[in-house]
């Protein structure tokens, strides 16, 4: 008897641990997104966010779209925020009573945190009547007080991101101390990003000064203010790249697929992914290669499958983007089932029925029959063989 119970254990459980359970069985393959919630991410910089709270942004885009935006910045995964990843201070900016750190650089260095209190700013607190950008330079200047890395940190990078809807204005010569806190900001090393926001983010002369301001022209972007998100993973891949250098755009990661009843295999499908540089010039891709050597749609079986695209660029750089698909699947001998309707038994899948267990192979009526030592199956009014 016990060398039965072993055996049925072994059949029956053996195989169903494989995997996990469900309690619900999905058909659905799905498709992989691009939402990088494992933070894996090697981002680490001292960033400060300056940002623009002038009256011209208005409390309606500051609460549906500019607040917003910023959790959304804060808690990207790819920004990997952290005590020991990148940590963030905010400075807003409006007339001179309104201008001043908000939260020192480190001060939470929590993401959900951060963004909770991105999602709390009161507009009525921060509102000003001028843009004097030029004071939030110099601030910036006093918190980089030394050459970068050398300021919050030791050997972390300082970048500063400034987001503004309009041109420094306030003093007759605003717009000159603006360029020139902006020179000696990078003249530290600071990487300065820059982003124009809102209808004047289209006007000539703002985009110009914008692009002189930031490290460099690929380091300005520009959004209407209900489209803020358009340029929300760019931002976050120039805040972490320093010039000349590329990176990864975003993980992707499927969502779970599973394996239908049935089947050994499920099909997913994804883009191919992409990256991003700070080069200033023409990117040109030499060659491509992918590992394992796959190309979307595939058939994958159960567990956690990892493609890496390495993207060989012109300048003996190299640039490597994963692709994480996982499939679940319960199986039987290799071949999915549905645990609710199913059962498998040493690797034959049954209907599942009420009054029914598995010996071996078989599935048995256990009001008629009996499961002896070594799966044999006999009557109920018959003695298993050797008793």
């Amino acid at each position: 008897m016990y060398r039965f119970c072993f055996v049925l254990t072994l059949c029956v459980y053996g195989v169903l641990g494989m995997l996990e359970d469900f309690d619900d069985w999905q058909y659905d393959t799905g498709r992989p997104s691009t939402n990088n919630q494992g933070g894996d991410s090697k981002c680490k910089k001292d960033l400060l966010l300056i940002v623009d709270t002038s009256y011209s942004v208005g409390e309606n885009d500051f609460n549906a779209n500019v607040k917003p935006f910023l959790k959304n910045l804060v808690t990207a995964s790819s920004l990997n925020v952290g005590p020991d990843g990148t940590q963030i201070g905010l400075m807003l900016f409006a007339s001179k009573d309104k201008t001043g750190v908000k939260l020192n650089i480190g001060q939470k260095k929590d993401a959900r945190e951060l963004g909770k209190y991105m999602t709390n700013l009161n507009w009525n607190t921060v509102k000003g009547d001028r843009t004097r950008t030029e004071l939030a330079l110099e601030k910036a200047l006093q918190i980089f007080s030394k050459d970068s890395p050398k300021n919050h940190r030791q050997e972390i990078a300082d970048v500063v991101v400034l987001i503004t809807d309009g041109k420094p204005q306030g003093k007759s010569n605003s717009i000159a101390l603006t360029k020139q806190y902006a020179k000696d900001l990078k003249d530290k090393g600071v990487l300065l990003v820059t982003a124009g926001v809102g209808p004047n983010s289209k006007k000539t002369e703002f985009k110009n000064l914008l692009k002189k301001l930031a490290t460099s022209p690929d380091y300005f972007l520009q959004a209407e203010f209900d489209n803020m998100k358009a340029i929300l993973n760019t931002l976050v891949a120039r805040s972490c790249t320093k010039p000349g250098e590329c990176i990864c755009k975003s993980e992707i990661i499927s969502s779970p697929i599973f394996v239908r009843p049935g089947q050994s295999k499920a099909v997913a499908r994804w883009p191919n992914p992409e990256f991003d540089c700070a080069t200033g010039g023409e990117v040109v891709v030499e060659s491509t290669k992918v590992q394992p050597s796959v190309s979307s749609p595939h058939a994958f079986s159960p567990g956690k499958h990892v493609i890496n695209y390495t993207y060989n660029l012109k300048g003996g750089i190299s640039v490597k983007c994963p692709v994480t698909i996982t499939v679940i699947g319960q199986l039987c001998r290799g071949k999915a089932f549905n645990s609710v309707t199913q059962v498998c038994c040493c690797g034959t899948i049954h209907p599942r029925r009420t009054g029914f267990a598995c010996c071996g192979p078989d599935y048995y009526n256990t009001s008629s029959k009996q499961c002896c030592s070594n799966a044999n199956l006999v009557s109920r009014t018959e003695r298993c063989p050797g008793n």
